[in-house]
């Protein structure tokens, strides 16, 4: 089978191992029979929030644009890799970029979306996490042709959900994940549409 020979950094994003497990930990009482860590009502102030006014966040290197909520917190990484989030990122949208311009021949959607989905099963063995997908499929982002897929991840006993909308671009990949508790999942997703639609890739 062919694959592109390389690790895919958007791997990470895939699986969310890091953000399932810090944030996951700070909301594990939320919708559970067990004392929650927030309020009803402050679970409800913040979907308004997120939904309300936005911010811009744009990276010259991914050549990415997005708005997102302005009650977020954001934090850039390397590489222009930048994570959304509120409730200490328990609630979180992670972006990511692969460049694939050393592939001699242009990398199809295809083609990334078989190996990206390949390398996050491997991942997801590796860290004892069992992903399972709920629906996959074609989607749009930022005018171009997408893959979407959702998913459910277990990491023992503590469960999440999550969304992640990739395309290809001049090889260059553009990877989109948005994970929550799964009590918290449905709410929080409107914020992450409203998102995807802001989404404008310049590069």
């Amino acid at each position: 089978k062919k694959t592109l020979g390389i690790v895919l950094g958007a791997v990470a994003v895939a699986v969310g191992i890091l953000f399932i497990i810090v944030g996951i930990n700070q909301m594990r009482g939320v919708g559970n029979t067990q004392e929650p860590l927030l309020s009803k009502e402050e679970i409800q102030k913040a979907v308004a929030a997120s939904q309300g006014e936005t911010s811009s966040y744009e990276n010259a290197t991914t050549g990415i644009r997005i708005a997102y909520p302005k009650s977020w917190t954001k934090e850039e990484g390397k590489n222009g890799t930048a994570v959304f989030k509120t409730f200490d990122g328990a609630v979180n949208v992670r972006f990511i970029s692969d460049d694939l311009t050393a592939k001699k021949e242009p990398v199809s959607l295809k083609e990334y979306t078989d190996e990206l989905m390949r390398q996050s099963v491997s991942q997801a063995e590796t860290q004892n996490v069992a992903i399972k997908a709920i629906s996959d499929g074609d989607t749009t982002l930022a005018g171009l042709p997408a893959h979407q897929w959702l998913y459910i991840v277990t990491l023992d006993s503590i469960k999440a959900q999550g969304m992640q909308v990739w395309t290809v671009k001049n090889n260059h990949s553009y990877v989109l994940t948005f994970t929550a508790p799964e009590s918290l999942f449905e709410q929080f997703l409107p914020a992450f549409k409203k998102m995807l639609e802001t989404v404008v890739v310049t590069k």
